[in-house]
This record gives structure tokens, C-alpha cells and sequence, in this order.
């Protein structure tokens, strides 16, 4: 169970590569259970393979994916076998790459229709003085006419019957750009708002976590990379949170995965209220997360810690006749010098593993 927990909430390529171990302590098990196993694996492994991507390559990948799902159909253990979680590995970075590439695409071609709204813009700016300078022209056309001393009523008349049929033409002719120029900026509107949207979608696949509505796994690197650097070049503290719940596995055996998604859903809202703005909570994997906690030395991160132990104790969740609570436990890490993401995560890691022996408990590095 706890096997399928892990695979249920997060699926690394770390974790494809220690599936044969896994599957193989299954050679034991009874028949239906190794069936049934094998098909959630399956299941769990497909719908994470899922891709919302629009572009030639990912047709291709759909139907990558589509064969593989039809291959492991009828034969789920196959999963087992080295040719089939190469194919697994291949198309998770596939699926990364599609991404990341679709989202970069996006970004280019939102780029281009501002600019081709500004150009617009500025094309319809720059008709209109054009306008303005020659109608001013025909004014004082008509202005010279009206100041002459010996006038020729015939003459002036011919004179100005021309330069309002020029005025006229050059108002239809403006009225047309203007027209024009105003369909062409309605439809880049329309354009860049779609593409804004797409842009965001992409986005939040890329570095939200689905379920929580925090940032994934990918978002901390990318956050995290950015907060060390700054604190870096700038001399600024900063810290670092991991948080597990404590037997997790326990609520989804008791309970079913769907109350355990619940309580994820509730302890992840219940960081976000007490973060600061400035703070940047992810989901790490499975019951883990980590929190970034910029411009906070090692105390003032462990009691933003406390406070996330204490108001989670006081959780209360309702499974049908039963009520249940949870607890946490947390480690916490500041960041050095010499530091990289992974070594300060490591501290951290460390601190959360001496916390996880009492449970409910905060645990800081020694610096």
C-alpha cells in the first residue's frame, strides 16, 4: 500500500527506475493481488503520461502513449519488463520536453502579437496626424481663398467645390483605415487574450500542482534556484521548510484516497494562510512539502514552522460517522554560502528525518 501510495501522488523517473524492485516483491503475493497491483500501477503511471499540448509532435506522442496503453492492456505485468519502462522513461522525458516546448512557443507567439498590435497602433496613430495635417491644409486653403482682395465668385467657387471633394475623399479613405486598422487591433486583442489563457494553462501544467494548487516540484526548482541567488548576491537570509504528514499512509487505508486528497487539499490551504506573500509553498512529493521562506534566518523560519504544527494539530476531518486529526512533522534548514539547491534541501531533510522519530514535532539544524 504504501508502494501505491507513493505512485498515486508523485512519479519521478527515480522512481521508474526502482520499478522492477518494487514489482518484484510481488512475486509472492497471490494471483489477484498481483493483477490488481499491476493494473492500478498501469493506470496510475498513464494518467500521470497524460499531455495537454497542441502541436504535431504531441499527436505523435498521443499515439506513442496509445500504443503502449494498448500493449499493457491485456498484460498489465508486463510493466516488469526492461523494454517497457525504458518506453516509460522515454516518454516522461518526452512528455517534459513537449512541454516545455509548447510553453516557450506560446510565450513567442503572444510576443509577436503585441508587437503586431503596437505596430498597429502606431501605423493608425500616425494615419490619423497624416489626416489631421492635411485637412489643416484644406483650412488654410480655404482661409488664403476667403482673404483675397478682388474675388472671383466663380472661381473661389470651383476652388472650393474641389477642396471639399478632397476633403471628402480623404474622410472616406480615413473612415476605411480607421475601420480597417480597428477590425485588425479587435481581432490581435482577441488573439493575445486567447494566447494569455493558453499561456497560463501551460503554465500552471508546468509548475502547479494539480491537486494542492501548490507549486510542484518543478516550480521549487525553479523558485529556489532564484531565492539562492538572490540571497546570494545580495547577502539576504533565507530558509527552508520540508513538512510530512504524519501516517499519512494510514488515513488513505482507513479512509480511501479520495478523503487522503482531501487532507492534502486542507494542509496545503492551511500553509498558504499563514504564509507570508513573499513565501513560496510546493508540493515535493507525495505528503511532502517544502517551503521557501526568503529574507527569514533559521528562529524566524522555525517558529513560521510551530505555527504550521500547532494549527495543524488542530485539523478536524469528518469520514462519514468517524472523526479523525492529523499532525506534522517539520525540518528546517538556512541557507550558507557555499550552498546548492540540493544541499540545503539535504539539511533539511536530515533535520525533518530527526522530527519524524518523536512525529508532531519541528526540528532545526544545528548551524
Amino acid at each position: 500500500m504504501n508502494i501505491k501510495e507513493l505512485l498515486k501522488t508523485e512519479i519521478t523517473l527515480s522512481v521508474l527506475e526502482n520499478i522492477n524492485t518494487i514489482l518484484k516483491n510481488l512475486i509472492f503475493s497471490a494471483k489477484d493481488t498481483k493483477d490488481s497491483v499491476y493494473k492500478e500501477l498501469a493506470e496510475i503511471i498513464f494518467s500521470t503520461l497524460d499531455i495537454a499540448v497542441e502541436s504535431d509532435k504531441a499527436v505523435e506522442y498521443k499515439q506513442e502513449l496509445l500504443a503502449l496503453k494498448k500493449e499493457l492492456y491485456f498484460n498489465s505485468a508486463l510493466l516488469s519488463t526492461i523494454s517497457v519502462r525504458e518506453n516509460l522513461k522515454k516518454l516522461f522525458e518526452k512528455k517534459e520536453k513537449l512541454e516545455e516546448e509548447y510553453f516557450n512557443q506560446l510565450q513567442e507567439k503572444l510576443k509577436q502579437a503585441v508587437k503586431a498590435l503596437t505596430y498597429v497602433m502606431n501605423t493608425l496613430t500616425k494615419d490619423i496626424s497624416n489626416y489631421g495635417d492635411e485637412f489643416q491644409t484644406h483650412i488654410d486653403q480655404i482661409d488664403s481663398l476667403v482673404g483675397l482682395e478682388n474675388i472671383d465668385v466663380d472661381e473661389i467657387s470651383k476652388k472650393l467645390i474641389g477642396i471639399a471633394l478632397k476633403i471628402k475623399e480623404s474622410t472616406i479613405s480615413m473612415n476605411n483605415k480607421i475601420k480597417q486598422l480597428s477590425e485588425i487591433i479587435e481581432k490581435s486583442k482577441n488573439t493575445i487574450q486567447q494566447l494569455q489563457e493558453k499561456l497560463k494553462e501551460a503554465q500552471e501544467n508546468l509548475i502547479i500542482d494539480p491537486l494542492t494548487k501548490v507549486y510542484n516540484r518543478r516550480g521549487l526548482w525553479h523558485f529556489l534556484e532564484h531565492e539562492i541567488e538572490k540571497a546570494r548576491r545580495y547577502r539576504k537570509n533565507l530558509s527552508i521548510i520540508m513538512c510530512d504528514l504524519d501516517k499519512f499512509s494510514e488515513i488513505n487505508n482507513t479512509y480511501g484516497h479520495q478523503v487522503g486528497d482531501k487532507v492534502l487539499e486542507v494542509f496545503a490551504n492551511t500553509i498558504k494562510s499563514l504564509s507570508r506573500s513573499s513565501d513560496i509553498v510546493t508540493r515535493y512529493g507525495g505528503e511532502e512539502f517544502l517551503i521557501i521562506v526568503p529574507e527569514a534566518n533559521l528562529e524566524q523560519a522555525y517558529f513560521f514552522a510551530e505555527k504550521i504544527r500547532t494549527a495543524t494539530e488542530k485539523l478536524k476531518f469528518k469520514y462519514k460517522d468517524k472523526e479523525f486529526y492529523i499532525t506534522v512533522s517539520l525540518g528546517v534548514a538556512q541557507f550558507r554560502e557555499e550552498d546548492t539547491i540540493e544541499t540545503i534541501i539535504e539539511r533539511a531533510d536530515k533535520a525533518l528525518y530527526k522530527a519524524k522519530k518523536t512525529r508532531n514535532s519541528t526540528v532545526k539544524e544545528i548551524l
